[in-house]
């Protein structure tokens, strides 16, 4: 029999339930993450073998302000290292006390000792088969779990407050970020993006000195929200940017991913190797996913192994072959770096909220990770499988909001619809949208014909050939197979049949990242107006 440990860190939900803007969010996450990272540190010191989660010998100003690891450690234990553990826990604290405490203040470990909850267990397991690490020790994380901590007074309660609202004065925030590479570092509101900022990436990429020289003039408004209209006012009447902006700069993203049935590859270990295999395969796959979102011009709040929290822009701009790409083709980067690894009979889900940049930012998150959890983890596909989903709600600026859900296979077609759209010069999409309204009940009828496909590129051949349809063939083509593939893959939610709206919905949603810049898109769509009066 051998001696294992498990400790969990809390309270995480409690903790970021204080956070009210984007680099408090990132702060109230990432302090959890540098708190496992000093016990990993700190374990091997009292002779314990660190399963779980895999130490990387990445430098902290390389992982891109990224928080890598999760609230779980799992440990072989040595005899006697019980009575050493709560002495390793409070140097832990202590110093995790001095880098979260502003330099004009002194540190307070003992606000520290009480806030944050740092449960330990110990097991004494015979065999590691069958994943037995995860299934025995995880039960009794899950009852540490339930202690939550207290505040003795109103002071202590304000610490938290403090502590986020000043993070970029700490130790913690300026290792974290200070270095690390981004190219939204020393935007409008600092080190850590905005909801302004995230939304603006694409326009900061493409003319980097009229793009600060706003900032400059938006920041001597008196408050952050006067300052924020001013920067977009400033934004919108911008001659440079006057061809380039379109009506997705008002958002951002907020994405949430977990991997499906991982529990299925963890019932696979059997020793020590196979844990230390798997975690450092997912760690890796962390660092990864944390490139990939920054590359696009996003920031990653946390990414433990298949577990993923991040803000990006809507679209985001590559400077080196000349091309807008969408939050699409970011999910895309990300499932496919998931599907290198290999599990068998896991997959990647997402949920995703496109959010109005003075959207509240808290509920955003909340339903973005309900985006995840209670659609994409519980859609059931007819022809199979289940999870490995996409889901997206759009949170407009009127307050209305409208959701749909993708398929990994119509993924691949949103993207490559959507790479074409923008080589058009025409809003295709628009009347698109309208007829398909109409052509609703007989595309349905459409679909019990064995030859759907080839009954529905008629009925676009027929209802789609204004002069506008015949200038974009390639477009219209792929906006056929797009709808084509929406409408035959079918899925269930809770048992119901949820999808009347989904093709409406996706065309939607292919229409907004793919929007005409507001100065051409009148001329576009009168454009298309003509060539139906034409007829």
């Amino acid at each position: 029999m051998t001696n294992y440990i498990g400790i969990t860190l809390g309270p995480i939900y409690a903790t970021l339930q204080h956070a009210r803007n984007t680099r408090e969010i990132w702060a109230a996450s990432y302090l959890f993450s540098r708190l496992t990272e000093l016990l990993l540190e700190a374990l091997p010191s009292i002779g314990a073998e660190v399963l779980v989660p895999f130490k990387v010998d990445t430098p902290i100003s390389q992982r891109y302000g990224t928080g890598i690891y999760n609230d779980r450690i799992f440990a072989v234990l040595p005899e006697g290292g019980v009575t050493k553990i709560a002495g390793l826990v409070e140097a832990v604290l202590n110093k995790l006390a001095v880098e979260l405490t502003p330099k004009k203040s002194n540190p307070n470990p003992d606000f520290w000792r009480r806030y944050l909850r740092i449960g330990v267990v110990t097991k004494e397991i015979e065999s590691l088969n069958n994943g037995a690490l995860f299934s025995e020790i995880s039960p009794l994380l899950d009852t540490q779990e339930l202690h939550t901590p207290y505040f003795q007074n109103a002071e202590e309660a304000d610490t938290l407050t403090v502590l986020l609202e000043g993070i970029y004065d700490t130790a913690l925030a300026k290792n974290a970020l200070q270095d690390a590479k981004g190219t939204l570092k020393g935007l409008m509101h600092g080190l850590f993006p905005s909801t302004a900022d995230l939304g603006t990436l694409e326009l900061y990429r493409r003319n980097e000195a009229a793009y600060k020289d706003i900032q400059e003039k938006a920041k001597k408004s008196q408050n952050e929200n006067e300052q924020l209209d001013e920067f977009y006012q400033q934004i919108m009447s911008e001659p440079a940017f006057k061809d380039n902006f379109r009506d997705y700069h008002k958002y951002f993203c907020i994405v949430h991913a977990d991997g499906d049935n991982l529990s299925e590859q963890n019932r696979k270990l059997s020793d020590k190797k196979a844990y230390e295999k798997l975690s450092q395969q997912l760690s890796q796959f962390a660092l990864d996913a944390a490139r990939l979102v920054d590359d696009f011009g996003g920031k990653t709040v946390f990414a433990g192994g298949d577990d993923l929290l991040f803000f990006a822009p809507v679209c985001t701009y590559n400077s080196t072959n000349k091309s807008t790409d969408s939050i699409f083709s970011l999910i895309q980067d990300l499932d496919n770096r998931y599907n290198q690894l290999g599990f068998a009979n896991t997959s990647l889900s997402f949920g995703i909220t496109i959010t109005y940049h003075k959207y509240p930012l808290f509920e955003a998150r909340q339903l973005s990770y309900e985006e995840l959890n209670e659609i994409a983890k519980k859609v059931n596909w007819k022809d199979g499988g289940e999870k490995n989903a996409i889901a997206v709600r759009m949170l407009k600026h009127s307050g209305a909001w409208f959701e749909s859900v993708l398929s990994k296979k119509n993924l691949e077609s949103f993207v490559k619809a959507e790479s074409e759209l923008r080589r058009s010069k025409d809003d295709l999409l628009s009347g698109i949208i309208y007829k398909m309204d109409a052509l609703e009940s007989l595309i349905t009828q459409l679909l019990h014909d064995t030859a759907f496909e080839e009954r529905l590129a008629a009925l676009f051949t027929n209802y789609f050939n204004e002069p506008v349809h015949r200038r974009n063939k390639v477009q219209l083509e792929l906006i056929r197979n797009f709808v084509a593939g929406i409408i035959t893959t079918k899925y269930k939610l809770n048992d119901t049949d949820p999808q009347g709206n989904n093709v409406y919905t996706l065309l939607r949603m292919l229409q907004f990242v793919t929007s005409r810049p507001k100065s051409s898109s009148s001329q576009a769509t009168n454009h298309y107006a003509t060539a139906n009066n034409d007829l």
